[in-house]
């Protein structure tokens, strides 16, 4: 067989081609190295750039496969066999891969690795080299021309471990074989130990009763029939008599010893003595009844699914029921609303509503909304927005996890009756990522706070106590104070006058079925009245607003007042921006929109500048402090070619943000080159969509990114050669139809990242290695949490939610 070009090494002849390992795409003239691999159900060569080829993609390992096939070299032919060291490349993915010997991997990269350089890349940085034996190694650098200094810097780094076992484990069949080899050795000592207990010497017993043995060099070595006929003589009833006069024994006695027999005999009288009394009986009755372990059942809360309490009458078409056609057809269809034409009058109308008298409804809700719940009375909803208040007045503002607190409750963070935040952490420092398994989760840590799948979830920046905003795919926005029950808010920071004006009408003629506030300052103020949230009983923590958007919500922040959280703002696919503003009680429309379907939102940690992105590919500049208008200021700028999945403002440098679309591609863009024809300032990407890239909150310009491609990386976006990649970790996200996509976020350090997982896990990684760190999970977390949010102070919690709308709080 005639040898062939394993590595291809060439400039690239048009700008078409994309790399296999980071990404990017490849223009004219670059060089690239490409492999010829399986892709699609064909053989196509498979290109990468160079430097991220050598990197990722090659590496070299031992021939250890289970099965008899090694596989074989790509350039000569030949096969390995099991122990042979060879060279593996890979096209970006690990099963499309070549294999390469020593020689002929050397040959192959030696143009790749001079192109390269050594300050880039030298060969001893191959993965796998540490794993070869001093031989192995030697072969390697003389393959590889590898200097003689070189080669001692690195053994003296990394000590040569001995070759590989290449022991096969025992077939099947063979190990039953060796086990009735030595029972019968063990057999035929037990024969002897009798014999010598009887007084004789087995062997002159052997000899004399058979006619003694062979002999062989001056050894006697008894034949097989001689063993055979001491064992039929000993197993014969004294006296001669036959076996047809008494009962015939069993095979096992006949192997038994005296002493065995004695003992049988023995167990056999005292089981009879034990029955004829009744012992065992009268002992299974004094002794107590082992209850049956019933696992912790979270109880219920948050809000619940109505149920129907009458029968509906069964759904008929207008066919079946003798109705003629109108002629009437949808003309189009959008989640959440349909919009019918009948002859040339649209009419838009809410899902599951289709009536010709109702009146169309709008796209999203117009004007301001009073913060108002619809599972509580207002005097929670009042008591629920005076904490709020009370919370970004103080969140940062020197009441640490370590303050007293009033009435002896238990810190932000810690158990009930356990260790506070601060003590948790370290004295008030953050949680390091390998410290978060010691988290767990507690029955009364779980609630149901949104109606629909959980989109976005994010803590309240107060260190006094855990407030928790969640918003799900149909528009409400839920808000849960964990703390319930344990947290009193002080006297002196009851406002003077109510921050919610006026109560609802309907509350103002009944006030008895909602009591008025308490006057000492417990959040826990009212026993709902039945029918409010479907359960009736003590308020638990969880206050369901009124719906302040019609459709999917895709961005949730705390912001304003210096990053202290004076504001919940939220963005919809339905076209609206909204700020809540805590002090004054009250949600404004800042955005609003007829056209725009937002995907993505973040803003700054002061709120006055928001980045909305859409699904057309653009990102729109607002200024949240002046009036809603149907185009935003700042205009749109074209930032992808598909649909923008996330926007991400760096911490500190707040003129900077980054993009991540379903075009596969990452984006840092500069607020302060805004306008018609703005490039990026670096651009990088994954194979396959990327759902989220989000920035370190320490400050260093690093990222996440999670994509379809079944990877989590981390970049550098201020590296001098732009997002430079530094590290991918293997992680399953395809999450298939029925749950909202893996994002993964930072540990509040930056020293980790944490995303949810498809065997209902929380999985832990270490930021710089990629090594599992810590899977978190609980037999009260039964579904897959695809979001997760940490606490921005860096308290020891992380909440993490589900597609039900339930929210489980990780507590040390």
């Amino acid at each position: 067989m005639g040898e062939e070009v394993p590595v291809k090494f060439e400039q690239a002849l048009s700008g078409r081609s994309t790399c296999r390992a980071t990404g990017q795409k490849i223009e004219k003239g670059e060089w690239r190295v490409g492999l010829e691999v399986w892709i699609s159900g064909r053989v196509a060569t498979a290109w990468m750039k160079p430097l991220p080829f050598l990197q990722e993609c090659c590496h070299v390992e031992y021939a250890l496969n289970p099965s008899s096939q090694q596989g074989s070299c790509r350039a000569t032919g030949a096969k390995f066999v099991r122990g042979d060291v060879r060279f593996v490349a890979t096209a970006g993915d690990p099963s499309k891969k070549i294999y390469l010997s020593l020689a002929a991997a050397g040959a192959a990269l030696r143009p790749v690795l001079q192109h390269v350089g050594a300050v880039a890349f030298r060969p001893c940085q191959l993965a796998g080299l540490e794993t070869l034996a001093a031989e192995d190694r030697a072969s390697f650098y003389q393959a590889f021309e590898v200097t003689q200094e070189e080669a001692e810097r690195f053994d003296s780094e990394h000590a040569p471990p001995s070759p590989p076992s290449l022991d096969k484990p025992t077939p099947k069949g063979k190990g039953k074989g060796r086990a009735q080899a030595a029972k019968q050795a063990d057999a035929e000592q037990d024969v002897q130990e009798e014999q010598a207990e009887e007084g004789g010497e087995p062997e002159a017993e052997e000899k004399q009763g058979q006619g003694g043995g062979e002999v062989e060099g001056g050894v006697q070595r008894p034949a097989k029939r001689a063993k055979l006929g001491q064992r039929e003589s000993a197993s014969k009833p004294a006296g001669g008599e036959s076996q047809a006069g008494g009962a015939a024994t069993s095979i096992e006695e006949q192997q038994m010893t005296a002493l065995e027999r004695q003992r049988a005999e023995l167990i056999a009288r005292n089981r009879e003595r034990l029955m004829a009394l009744n012992l065992p009986g009268m002992a299974a009755e004094l002794l107590p009844q082992q209850q049956r372990k019933v696992p912790a059942v979270a109880q219920h809360k948050g809000v619940s699914r109505k149920r129907l309490s009458e029968v509906l009458p069964r759904r008929e078409s207008s066919r079946l029921r003798g109705i003629a056609a109108d002629g009437s057809q949808v003309h189009s269809e959008r989640q959440g609303q349909v919009v019918v034409v009948a002859g040339e009058v649209i009419r838009r109308y809410a899902s599951g509503t289709m009536t010709e008298e109702q009146e169309p409804q709008e796209r999203h809700p117009q004007d301001d909304l009073p913060f108002e719940s619809n599972n509580c009375g207002h005097a929670t909803d009042e008591a629920f927005i005076e904490l709020l208040a009370h919370a970004a007045a103080s969140a940062n503002s020197g009441a640490g996890p370590g303050s007293p607190r009033k009435g002896g409750t238990a810190p932000a963070g810690g158990k009930r009756g356990g260790k506070g935040g601060a003590a948790a952490s370290g004295g008030g420092a953050m949680m390091k990522a390998a410290q978060m398994k010691r988290l767990q989760l507690a029955p009364t840590d779980v609630a149901k706070v949104t109606k629909d799948a959980t989109t976005h979830l994010a803590f309240h920046p107060t260190t006094d106590t855990l407030i928790v905003a969640c918003a799900d795919k149909k528009g409400n926005v839920g808000l849960w104070h964990v703390n319930e029950g344990q947290y009193e808010l002080p006297a002196e920071a009851r406002p003077a006058e109510p921050i919610l004006k006026q109560a609802p009408a309907s509350l103002e003629a009944t006030p008895e079925e909602h009591p008025a506030a308490a006057t000492s300052g417990a959040v826990s103020l009212e026993t709902p009245a039945a029918g409010d949230n479907g359960s009736g009983g003590a308020f638990d923590g969880v206050l369901a607003l009124n719906p302040p958007h019609y459709e999917y919500i895709c961005g949730l922040k705390w912001a304003g007042a210096s990053g202290r959280g004076a504001s919940l703002f939220t963005a919809s696919y339905d076209g609206s921006l909204r700020r809540l503003d805590v002090e004054q009680g009250v949600s404004e429309l800042v955005v609003s929109s007829e056209d725009a379907e937002y995907s993505c939102m973040d803003v700054t940690s002061d709120g006055r500048t928001a980045l909305l992105g859409d699904n057309e590919g653009a990102v729109v500049l607002v200024d949240t402090r002046q009036a809603p208008r149907p185009a935003p200021g700042g205009g749109a700028l074209t930032v992808h070619g598909k649909k923008v999945n996330t926007v991400s403002i760096e911490p500190l440098q707040e003129q900077v943000f980054a993009t991540a679309s379903t075009d596969t591609s990452i984006r840092l863009w500069d607020l302060r080159a805004w306008g018609k024809g703005a490039k990026p300032l670096a651009t990088a990407g994954h194979p396959q969509a990327c759902q989220a890239a989000l920035f370190a909150p320490d400050g260093s310009r690093r990222l996440v990114s999670t994509s379809f491609d079944n990877t989590v990386r981390v970049w550098d976006g201020g590296a001098a050669a732009g997002l430079a990649q530094r590290l991918s970790i293997r992680h399953d996200n395809n999450t298939g139809r029925w749950v909202l996509p893996f994002r993964a976020v930072w540990t509040p350090p930056a020293d980790g990242v944490i995303v949810g997982s498809m065997k209902r896990f929380v999985d832990i990684f270490d930021a710089s290695s990629g090594a599992m760190l810590a899977q978190l999970s609980s037999e009260h977390m039964t579904a897959i949490a695809s979001r997760n949010a940490v606490h921005p102070a860096g308290l020891p919690v992380l909440a993490s939610a589900t597609n039900s709308g339930r929210i489980h709080v990780y507590r040390h």
